[in-house]
Parts: C-alpha cells; structure tokens; sequence
C-alpha cells in the first residue's frame, strides 16, 4: 500500500507539469507516470535488497532514486544497442524487473517502506513543482512570443530528449548533425523524460521544461534525504535537506560568486539532480556496508557510482576517489592506513618535484589543466579585488597563487560551511560516535582540490566542465552533514513515536508551505545579477514569433527520416538561436547546426560540416526554387525555413512557401520518404 501511495505522489507530480506544458488529459497521459513510477521502485528495491541493502532508514525514497538511476542506463544502453526509442527500452526493461522478482526474488526482502516516506516525497514534489511551474508552462506561451523563464540550454536538452523519444528523430544520430555518430555525452538523464515524449504527445523542449527539470530536483532532493536519514535519523534528515533547498547559498553573500550558486547551477543544468541523488544513495549504501561489514552493500554503493559515469560524469570525477579512500581508511589497520597515507604523500612530492625541476613537464601539466586560468576565469564572476588579489599573487609565485586560489574556489563553493564544518568536525570527533563516513566530507574537500590542478580543460568546453561543475555534490554533502551532525551534538533527533513522526511532518510541510508563500516572485534559477550580467544572454529570453508555429507545422507534417535546414548565422551559435529552438520544437535532425561548437572539436565532424556548409550554400545561391529543391532532395534536406530579409539566389518571399508565420517561411521538398514537391511547387 505504502508503495502504492508513494508511486501516486510521483505519478500526480509529473502528470500536473506536463498539464501545465500543454498536455491534453486522459487515461494514457494520466496513468502512465504512476505506472512507470511503479516500475522505478520496484527496479530499486530489486537491486538494494539482492545486494542485502535491506534496513535503510528511508527504504523507498532509496530504492527509487536507485531504480531511476539504473532503468535510465540501461534504457540508454537498450536504446543504442537495439536501436529502440526510449519508450520501447523502457518497456522492455520493465518486463525484465517483473521477470527478476517472479523468477529470482530476493530472499532478505522485508522492508515496506514507512508512509514517513510517502509524507516527505509529498513535501518535496510540493516544493519542487512550485518552484518549477512557471518553465513547465513555457510552451503554451511560445506562439505569443513567450519568455522562457530558465537557461537556455533546455533548448538544447529537449533535442536530446526528442533524440532518443520521436519516431522522427530515433535512429537519426546527432540530431544536430542528422545521421552522423552521436558524441559522447552524459545521456542517462533524458532517458526517462524521452519516454514520455510518446504518451504526452510534447516536443523535446516541452518535456524538458516540464519533466527533465522538476523530476531531476525532486530526484535530488530524495536521495539527500536517503542520504541524511542514514546518517542521523529522518528528523535530522527533514531538516537538513530543507537547509540545503532554502537556506541562502555561498553566492548570496561572502566571495558573492554567481558561478558556485548551488541552487542556480542545480536548475541550470538538469541533469546534475539526477547525479545528485544518485550519489548521495551511493553515499548511503557505502555506509551502510562499513556499518554491517558486509561486502554485498559495499557493491551497490560503487554500483551507483558506476552510473554516475553515464549520468553527469563530473560527479564520478569528485566522488569516486573519496568512495574510494572511505573503506581503505576505515578498514585498513593502523600500519597500513599510515602506508597508505605515506604512499599518496610519496606520489604528490614526486609529481612535485617533477613540475619544478622539469621545465617540459610543467610546460605540458599547465597547457593541459589550465589551473591558474581557470581559478581566473571562475574569480570573474564575483568581486573583482579576489581576482586581483589572485593576480597579484600569481605575478610573485606559481604555486602560492595556486594554494590562494583553491582555497578562494572552496570558499566560493562551500560558502558558510567552509568555517563551519570545521567546527562542527572537531567537535563530532570529540564524540564517542564518530565513524567511517566522517571522513567522506574531508575527502571530498581534497577530491575537489586535485581536480583544479590536473582536470583537463577540453577544448570545445569552458573552464567549469571539469574543475567546478562537480561542487553541487560537495557543497550538498558537507552541507548535510553539518546539519546533521550539529542536530545530533545539541541533543536527540530521533522520531521514534507516532506522534513525534506526525508533528514532524508537519512542520516539515509548513516550513515548505511558507517557503512557497515567501519565495512567490523568487526565481532560484536566475544568475546573480551583479557579478554575472554575461549569463542574461541566456537567461529569460523571449522566443522569436512565429517560430513555435513553424516548429508545430513542421513536427506534424514530418516522416521519420525527414531532415531541415536554414542558412547563416542561425546555423553557428553552439548555445541557442533560432534553429537550435526550431529543431527543439519540432523535433526533427537539423542538417547543419551549431557550427562554432564544431570547429572547436575539429576532426571528422567538422569535415562534414564543411562539405554540408557548401550544400547549403549551394540551395541558398540557385538562381530558382526549382533548383533549391533539387539540391535539397539530393542531399535529403526536406525542410528549409527562410527568415524575411535573407539574401539567396532565389525570392524567399516569392518562392512558395508551404507555411508561413512570423517572418518566417517554410518551404518543403518532398523528403526522401515523401512526394518530390519540386514540380508542384515551382509552378
């Protein structure tokens, strides 16, 4: 029942959103979250009870961020290997976790869950759909030339998520790129939400707004709740996790840098709540092994580590050396625990040594990790006198400059608890129940440190991808635990009666409900404005008019293996723009797109960006439609939309558009899979 009760409260939680994105009600659309929810607990509880994780404080918020980890990856892999689209993976998968329990049914399964569970899931889907209920709307407002209220990046995830969901775009590859190999990328996140595309009938970028968005947040919020409850108790779980959503991150005041806003960055990028949560249960189930001492729980644990890889892989970068270090410190003996410390001390004054005796070597260790440039460039989006102050020191000392400036980055990442945690771990560890996950927070302060000076800095991709992206889980961490902890020093948290439970969740859901009430004009996801005017390029845009009309007209005109294209600069910028939206809204390949993210990357890529950059060229410069569409058919270009005002060989305005709306024209060749529309429309 108490499963029942809580797949409902996930079920209703997607099923309001993509209402509000636009959605037509009825049965399928209804039904088919609870159901998939269903599916997720049941994965999760499959996988944490056969790997003897059976006495979690918080069972069912465990099992499912554990079971939505999981069912995201083997989706995706179901996807590649079997060409399927995410729907049909998920519901192959599915079959597969009914087969395991009927056919190997963990023997140690007792656990039920509480409806403590099912209370705190209600609190944080309150929360979570509050705060995102303005971007889940976004899409009805598109043809009016809407704002949308977020980054502009979920452009870019709604292609990803079309990529693997619409018949129109499955098996098409890069859908930037049509039929070339898809890069590499963290895509387990967009596998659930693909699997909706079916059912809801949205585009990409509906489901990205209403479902990529708050599902990855509410995500994250229940495994730092599975994470604090196994650490403390549920009491000190409820209001540990609340100090992390609402309380005021490190951006809001001391080094004021826009750039290490958790709560920012959390709603900037997606996918980072699935990595959240999935790494704080990993957290939860590693402690749970050192406290049993049974290796079975400790293979989960690095299990969910392992999915990181394929969730947002900057995760894996931070955690996986502290998960690592964990039970090698806790379970080696004093001898080897000191050998072990005296090797890594060994290895960093060798590496030392050899970056200031070896001119190449420093030469090559700095033109690959870029340190210093990027503590600068992070040091930009706050204050000017810490950049300066770091500039200053960078002109005496190399090394000085980089111990201030990984000093200033946890600072800015950690905020409050830079100076709390501290405290709170000198004062824990004069108590008599310390233990083996203590040390996981220092540990990832060290993580976090190394990353700056030897993460590479990629070529096609800015400073942050690999040096700060990761701080969430750090900053939700460390934060956790101080809470916790503190809660646990000033005196007992247990919940261990009903009524304490009730009263609990009570004021667990109104301190929720005033926040709701006071944060009503608050946008978390908004830049900080003083120090990071550069990011409201991206930030609250409208759309062009005319625009979602064209991408609705296209979509519902469109055959799997349809193809568009446009011209200029709507083909160049790697971020947003016109035919990123489009390809978004409509879900169909682009032939040609984001040109200056492929020049970066270089290779065979861009190689046929050239030869497709001289195809459209070609169209653009016929001297008649006629011979635009013949071009088109030859390289199985279907879709071609002009903007009023462009210059080509041929009258836009006059060439006989099938659609128009806004400035925009669309003109359709027929497509590989449909009529040569050549004839008919050049008459």
């Amino acid at each position: 029942m108490k499963r029942v009760a809580f797949a409902v409260v996930i079920g209703i939680f997607i099923d309001l959103l993509v209402i509000r994105a636009g959605v037509v009600t009825n049965a399928r659309v209804l039904v088919t979250p609870f159901l998939g929810a269903l599916s997720l607990t049941a994965c999760g509880e499959w996988i944490l009870a056969r790997m003897r994780v059976t006495s979690l404080v918080t069972w069912l918020p465990a099992a499912f961020v554990t079971g939505t980890v999981a069912t995201s990856i083997a989706v995706f892999a179901l996807a590649i290997v079997g060409k399927l689209s995410a729907q049909s993976a998920f519901m192959v998968w599915t079959t597969v976790v009914v087969l395991a329990w009927a056919v190997w049914r963990p023997r140690s399964m007792t656990q039920s869950g509480s409806w403590l569970d099912v209370g705190v899931a209600i609190g944080f889907a309150l929360l979570c759909g509050y705060f995102c209920r303005d971007v889940a709307g976004f899409l009805p407002t598109a043809p009016s030339g809407g704002v949308l209220p977020g980054w502009s990046d979920l452009y870019l995830h709604g292609t990803v998520i079309a990529s693997f969901g619409d018949p129109l775009a499955v098996t098409r590859g890069d859908i930037f790129l049509s039929d070339a190999y898809r890069p590499f990328y963290h895509y387990g996140p967009f596998m659930l939400p693909a699997a909706l595309l079916p059912s809801t009938g949205l585009p990409g970028v509906g489901l990205a707004t209403s479902v990529l968005l708050p599902f990855g947040l509410l995500i994250a919020a229940l495994g730092a709740y599975a994470f604090a409850a196994e650490l403390a108790g549920e009491g000190a779980a409820m209001v540990a996790v609340l100090a992390v959503a609402i309380l005021p991150d490190g951006s809001h005041y001391g080094m004021y840098n826009g750039f290490f806003g958790f709560h920012w960055l959390l709603i900037t990028a997606p996918g980072s709540g699935y990595a959240l949560g999935g790494g704080l249960v990993a957290c939860a189930c590693l402690m749970y092994a050192l406290r049993n001492g049974d290796r079975l729980p400790l293979l989960a644990a690095f299990l969910l580590l392992a999915l990181l890889f394929l969730t947002r892989v900057h995760f894996f970068l931070l955690l996986a050396p502290a998960m690592i270090g964990v039970p090698i410190l806790a379970k080696a003996q004093s001898r080897l625990r000191w050998r072990f410390m005296l090797g890594v001390a060994f290895l960093f004054v060798v590496a030392l040594i050899s970056l200031i005796f070896s001119p190449a070597i420093r030469t090559w260790w700095i033109s690959l990790t870029e340190p210093a440039i990027a503590i600068d460039t992070m040091l930009g989006s706050g204050p000017e006198h810490f950049r300066q102050l770091f500039r200053l020191e960078l002109g005496q000392s190399y090394g000085g400059a980089l111990l201030i400036g990984i000093i200033m980055m946890l600072a800015a990442a950690l905020g409050a608890f830079v100076i709390v945690y501290p405290i709170v771990a000198a004062l824990w560890c004069r108590s008599k129940h310390r233990e083996a996950i203590d040390i996981l927070p220092l540990l990832l302060c060290g993580s976090f440190a190394v990353l700056w000076l030897i993460a590479p800095v990629p070529a096609a991709s800015g400073a942050s991808e690999y040096k700060q992206r990761h701080f969430l889980l750090l900053y939700a961490i460390v934060a956790v635990w101080v809470v916790a902890r503190l809660l646990q020093i000033c005196g007992k948290v247990e919940l261990n009666t009903s009524a304490r439970r009730r009263v609990s969740w009570l004021a667990f859901i109104g301190v929720i409900a005033v926040t709701m009430v006071l944060g009503r004009g608050t946008s978390p996801g908004a830049p900080a404005e003083k120090y990071m005017d550069w990011a409201n390029q991206f930030y609250n845009q409208k759309i062009e008019v005319g625009l979602a009309q064209v991408g609705n007209y296209i979509r519902d005109n469109s055959r799997p293996g349809d193809t568009l294209a446009m011209a200029g600069d709507a083909v160049k910028d790697p971020l947003r723009g016109q035919l990123v939206e489009l390809v978004s809204l409509s879900d169909v390949p682009a032939y040609l797109s984001r040109t200056e993210l492929l020049i970066d990357k270089g290779g065979a890529s861009l190689a046929l960006a050239n030869m497709r950059l001289k195809e459209i060229n070609q169209i653009v410069g016929s001297p008649d439609w006629f011979s635009a569409c013949k071009a088109m058919r030859r390289n199985g270009i279907r879709w071609y939309v002009a903007s009023k005002g462009q210059k080509s060989g041929w009258s836009i305005e006059n060439g006989q558009p099938v659609f128009q709306s806004g400035k925009f024209s669309v003109y359709d060749a027929g497509g590989p899979n449909a009529t040569d529309m050549c004839e008919s429309t050049s008459k």
